[in-house]
């Protein structure tokens, strides 16, 4: 049921809304302007592929996904604030259930490029899956 994978997007933003004040959000397709803080957040869900666990009309799907957390900071003062906050984000989502969502073991904090304004990046990662009951 499609209605699944919504509960599990409003589940993760409101989890992360109410856990993370570290830094502002920007969550996709919002509108959004870094303020003068060091760093900030953007978040993203991305869906991948989804297996049917039962066989027939009724049962039970499976679809994964990946949990996207990418800080952005000022380049030039060191990572190690950045890094501070990557690892609070980790403890946030490591093995956690939250909503429909089974969140796996984060990955990172990777390091990105430099974007069009200045900003460096580290990125963590988490899976997770949703089970749907059909």
């Amino acid at each position: 049921m499609a209605s699944d994978l919504q509960a599990a997007n409003t589940a993760l933003k409101a989890y992360i809304d109410g856990a993370w004040s570290a830094t502002d959000i920007a969550w996709e397709d919002v509108v959004f302007e870094p303020s003068d803080q060091e760093s900030w957040l953007r978040v993203s869900i991305q869906w991948g592929d989804g297996f049917g666990r039962t066989m027939g009309t009724a049962g039970a799907n499976s679809v994964v996904g990946v949990l996207s957390l990418d800080l952005f900071y000022r380049p030039g003062a060191g990572a190690g604030g950045v890094t501070a906050q990557a690892d609070a984000l980790r403890d946030l989502v490591n093995r956690r259930t939250i909503g429909p969502c089974r969140l796996g073991v984060p990955t990172g904090p990777l390091p990105g490029p430099l974007d069009d304004e200045g900003w460096a990046m580290r990125t963590v990662t988490v899976p997770f899956t949703v089970e749907e009951t059909i």
